[in-house]
């Protein structure tokens, strides 16, 4: 009864005394609501690894069997079976790498924005053919930690050449005619299909073959 009336009185006389109390009160419920907000916003939420059977070859081309986890496109991590021992290699120390049916090879100079680059990464096969590869790359749009909520990631439709950088397969017909002429504008057929907007980025495995064919085509001593 003492606390029940001891609010009644507070209610009555204190805020009562407030002008403008309400909107007030509002204000701070909403203020803290906006920080309670703003901190699961930026929350980083703990990675869940499972690591694969799997094998990866490094730079000296000799293949090794583990337990694999690929960290996103910057890292792979090995575990070793018997002690556990986790080591961590980056793409300049490794060739590739197979979990289950998938493949991923190291690509290389993929410009990512007109502002970041990166200089090697992992990314995985989908075609092969001749000297070109193609793979989808994925990272972050932002660069940000893919750890923290909200941090976007987007996929890349690479080719890599044998030698040389990676060369992003854009989508747009000019911007494509600009970026796969210079790789395979060599193959009349190709040069004449891809500016003529006849061919695209979803044409990307035909490409390949194509150019492949006719590269051996015109190697001495084949005859057509």
């Amino acid at each position: 009864m003492h606390y029940q009336k001891g609010r009644q009185r507070l209610n009555g006389s204190v805020f009562r005394r407030l002008p403008g109390w309400r909107g007030t009160l509002t204000i701070v419920l909403l203020a803290c609501a906006g920080t309670v907000q703003a901190q699961y916003t930026n929350t980083i939420v703990p990675k869940i690894i499972t690591y694969h059977p799997g094998r990866y070859q490094l730079a000296d081309g000799v293949w090794h069997a583990g337990q694999l986890y690929a960290d996103g496109s910057e890292h792979l991590r090995v575990r070793n079976p018997d002690d556990k021992k986790i080591t961590e290699y980056q793409p300049v120390e490794v060739q590739m790498f197979v979990i289950a049916d998938d493949t991923f090879n190291v690509v290389h100079g993929v410009d990512i924005s007109a502002r970041r680059r990166v200089s090697s990464a992992f990314a995985q096969r989908l075609y092969h053919c001749g000297d070109f590869t193609l793979l989808d790359y994925e990272g972050s749009a932002v660069g940000a930690m893919t750890l923290v909520v909200g941090a976007e990631k987007q996929n890349l439709l690479l080719v890599q050449p044998r030698v040389g950088d990676a060369v992003r397969v854009p989508a747009a017909r000019q911007a494509f005619e600009k970026a796969m002429l210079p790789l395979f504008g060599a193959c009349p057929e190709l040069a004449e299909k891809i500016k003529a907007g006849k061919v695209g980025r979803q044409h990307m495995k035909s490409i390949l073959l194509t150019y492949s064919k006719w590269q051996q085509s015109t190697q001495p001593g084949t005859s057509n």
